[in-house]
């Protein structure tokens, strides 16, 4: 099995999707902050686009160590998450305005549900040192600076 994450209204073929918002209608209706459910080393592989800066600090590390615990061994996941590093140097050299930089940062958007504020800012070292410490391996970081994002891969040793 492969799980998006966190899918919100996304289709990623091949993916079943996980989300905690019922009207996504999501194949599991779940809270990525508590995988109980689901077996340990019973997923193949993650892909989570903008969900972990959606959790506080103090979750991250069991979110993502629970990451950890369902997939396979040489299981592979993709954390994309937005780019605190890059969208602030940007904004500092006035390349980008106030209110894009809010909506980056913060989550800001119109008719959007509690889960969607942001509580969490990532840059390339902070992504790969809670990715390493919650047992992943191989962890590559790369930043896509023309839509702010950090995209991470890795895989379950």
């Amino acid at each position: 099995m492969k799980l998006n994450v966190g899918s919100g209204y996304t289709y990623k073929p091949g993916f079943k999707r996980l989300d905690i918002d019922e009207k996504c209608k999501p194949d599991y209706l779940l809270d990525i902050r508590n995988l109980s459910s689901i077996p340990d080393n019973s997923v193949e592989e993650i892909y989570t686009a903008h969900t972990l800066e959606h959790i506080m600090l103090f979750e991250l590390f069991p979110t993502v160590r629970g990451f950890c615990r369902i997939l396979k061994p040489g299981g592979k996941i993709t954390i994309i998450v937005p780019d605190i590093e890059t969208v602030s140097k940007d904004w500092v050299e006035g390349k980008i305005k106030a209110n894009y930089f809010e909506k980056i940062v913060l989550g800001a958007q119109p008719n959007a549900t509690p889960y969607m504020s942001h509580k969490q800012v990532f840059w390339p070292t902070k992504l790969i040192r809670f990715l390493d410490i919650t047992g992943f391996t191989d962890i590559e970081t790369a930043q896509n600076n023309s839509t702010y994002e950090l995209i991470a891969l890795a895989t379950k040793p």
